[in-house]
């Protein structure tokens, strides 16, 4: 094994994309596999904390997930500020 092999190998499983966990998780939603949604999300969101999209596919799986029929609220501003 050379040293160029031995950074892409690991360089993989180092980073994720949040747009590809994103994508992922957008998937699993759709192939009614919420928790396993709700994995991608949170990664996708941690990669990315300001991106709308990532925080509102976020709140709205974690609102399902945890049973809430609450008054909707400013998610970003609330939790994550």
């Amino acid at each position: 094994m050379n040293l160029v092999h031995a950074v892409e190998k690991s360089k993989g499983t180092a980073e994720c994309d949040p747009m590809v966990e994103f994508r992922e998780g957008v998937e699993l939603l759709k192939n009614e596999y919420p928790k396993k949604a709700l994995v991608r999300l949170r990664r996708a969101f941690e990669s990315d904390r300001h991106n709308p999209y990532y925080i509102s596919f976020l709140d709205c799986r974690l609102r399902a997930h945890n049973g809430s029929g609450s008054k909707p609220r400013n998610f970003a501003k609330s939790r994550y500020s």
